[in-house]
């Protein structure tokens, strides 16, 4: 499906595509995602997450004003304010657990083991630092979680100030988002300035290519915001996602809201194991950064929680009804 603004969308792809096949050793080792493989596979994210959203608003979402959940206008805008609330959580219920499926897919193909370290370990540190190596190679799973993370966060922006704006952490909504979404088109493009080819060739066609400022950008600053791409370390470390999913799922289903789980999972995947992910990853490159980065947030994040949470689950034996019964 190409049309005059070069969009190109090839829906025999979902005809085509099984398990076994996405799951094939080669695209864990190779990178031959074309145009149309990424245009299709942003299409297929977009279409999904909306999906997702408008059947979520019709099962868990908001009444009409004209019908309300109770004739106390107070006790009304309260019910109303939790039910937006569980529907700015479901896309991040359907992302986390997707994403940690998919991370342990990938370590599994990758390291052919879940629960051996030495295993992993003893690969990682063997793991040579040039092009070829494990940490700067692009490979066609990761190239396609990568690209998904990018729509989601986005689409998680748009859903959310659709349906439940009042819910939009800043930090998330406008930090967070915009900043991953980023470091997804330079994991897998290697460029730090994604679209300076597009605009080298703007200025060649606007100034002539022998212009002063067009061989300067096309000479100094592209190659300049050239990194290495880093689908590896990414894809590694989206495991962690897992206590994100235990998050979502205690806020779209109270009932099943476990802080043991989610602060377990947290100290075990985002502090315990980003480290290891962090002294591992030999490079000192931009790869490097964005492992070290959210590590440090982490360990705020967590003493956060901590200071928070732990002292109410350990008196309450992580009995979550207690807690919110006193709050």
């Amino acid at each position: 499906m190409r049309n005059t603004l070069g969009v190109d969308i090839d829906l025999s792809l979902v005809k085509e595509f099984s398990i076994d096949d996405a799951l094939h050793p080669r695209n864990f080792q190779h990178f031959t995602l074309t145009s149309s493989h990424i245009q299709t596979i942003v299409f297929l994210s977009v279409s999904f997450c909306g999906t997702l959203a408008f059947v979520a608003n019709l099962l868990i979402g908001e009444r009409p004003a004209s019908m309300p959940y109770s004739a106390d206008k107070t006790e009304d805008a309260a019910i109303r304010k939790r039910v937006r609330k569980r529907l700015s959580w479901v896309l991040s219920l359907w992302n986390s657990l997707f994403m940690t499926v998919a991370g342990f897919a990938y370590w599994y193909h990758k390291f052919g083991t879940l629960w051996d370290p030495r295993k992993v370990i003893a690969q990682l540190s063997d793991a040579p630092d040039d092009l070829d190596g494990f940490w700067i190679k692009r490979d066609n799973f990761g190239g396609a979680i990568m690209i998904w993370f990018c729509v989601f966060n986005f689409m998680d922006i748009i859903v959310g100030s659709l349906l439940a704006r009042e819910c939009l952490d800043p930090l998330t909504t406008w930090v967070h988002h915009p900043f991953f979404s980023f470091l997804m088109v330079v994991g897998l493009t290697g460029n730090l300035f994604p679209f300076g080819d597009h605009l080298v060739a703007q200025l060649g066609a606007t100034l002539g290519t022998q212009h002063g400022l067009t061989v300067f950008m096309r000479s100094t600053v592209l190659p300049a915001m050239s990194t290495p791409t880093y689908t590896g370390p990414f894809v590694c470390s989206i495991v962690e996602e897992l206590p994100t999913f235990f998050l979502a799922l205690g806020s779209v289903f109270p009932s099943l809201r476990s802080d043991i789980a989610f602060g377990l999972t947290f100290f075990v995947l985002r502090i315990v194991f980003q480290a290891l992910l962090f002294f591992s990853y030999r490079p000192w490159n931009f790869g490097k950064l964005i492992l070290g980065l959210p590590f440090l947030m982490h360990i705020f994040w967590f003493r956060s929680w901590s200071q928070k949470y732990l002292p109410h689950v350990i008196r309450s034996g992580g009995d979550v009804e207690k807690r919110e019964k006193r709050e």
